[in-house]
């Protein structure tokens, strides 16, 4: 699609009767943009599966998910890093080298694959519970219901409070923490961030196993790649689950705020 018709389409957006069904599409042609440009670090990357899970309503695959989190295995003297999480890291954040046409071809393949598919699905599932406002374009925008001006999350603030309690439960883990205690605060936390989908024994085993322990409190290199792989695996999962659930149950709330949202979470 050409700019100028993307443009168009953005420009008449309060036309749409069903805004919800808008913003979930601007949404993911934020997280398009982001995978085409790159990501600067391997948390980044992290972060970017995090509200891919959200933005498309759960409807991620979990064996995808489980996928992408085996690409953050490895030491951290391992130049072997593997193909796909280096084709999605810009060239300077890379550890092996790739051909720019890899590069696009892997990032291209995995839109493909995995972004379009579950854009489907999450527009399936909300379209039987979008709702409807009868308005002039101008009186949408006037009155909320323009989709290019939606601060939550498909028009749920449940879904968007859901992103902001897992991106930063996210953030929290990848930095590490200073004391023990921390970690049961943070455990807390996660029970929210996934909506109870965290295994029951998560926080305690976090707590009481001392190699995740130390994982957790410590501040070196590999200490720290140990971290990213421990999100990839165990948190990634639940939030996209946790997000599932909750979006059956989750009301539309029309955002009264007219400042224009990215796409991306605030």
């Amino acid at each position: 699609m050409s700019k100028s018709r993307r443009d168009d389409q953005e420009a008449d957006a309060t036309e749409f009767v069903r805004p919800a069904l808008v913003r979930l599409k601007l949404d993911l042609e934020q997280l398009e943009t982001e995978l085409y440009d790159g990501f600067g670090r391997r948390r980044d990357v992290l972060d970017w599966m995090q509200r891919l899970c959200v933005r498309t309503l759960g409807r991620t695959r979990q064996e995808w998910i489980t996928g992408l989190a085996r690409q953050f295995r490895g030491r951290v003297d391992d130049r072997r890093e593997r193909a796909l999480l280096s084709a999605l890291l810009v060239t300077a954040a890379r550890e092996r080298d790739l051909d720019a046409e890899v590069v696009d071809e892997l990032r291209e393949r995995l839109y493909a694959t995995v972004l379009a598919p579950s854009y489907h699905r999450a527009l399936r599932h909300l379209r039987k519970d979008a709702g409807e406002y009868i308005d002039s374009a101008e009186a949408s925008s006037a009155s909320g219901h323009d989709p290019q001006v939606q601060r939550y999350i498909a028009m749920r603030p449940a879904v968007d409070e859901l992103d902001e309690n897992q991106s930063a439960v996210l953030e929290d883990v990848l930095d590490g923490f200073d004391e023990p205690r921390e970690i049961h605060e943070w455990g807390r936390d996660v029970e929210l961030a996934t909506h109870g989908e965290i295994p029951d024994q998560f926080t305690r085993r976090c707590y009481v196993e001392q190699s995740t322990r130390r994982m957790l409190l410590s501040d070196a290199r590999a200490d720290e790649r140990a971290r990213e792989l421990f999100a990839a695996t165990y948190l990634v999962p639940a939030f996209n689950a946790g997000v599932r659930d909750l979006v059956g149950r989750a009301g539309e709330q029309p955002d009264e705020d007219t400042t224009p949202a990215t796409g991306a979470h605030l």
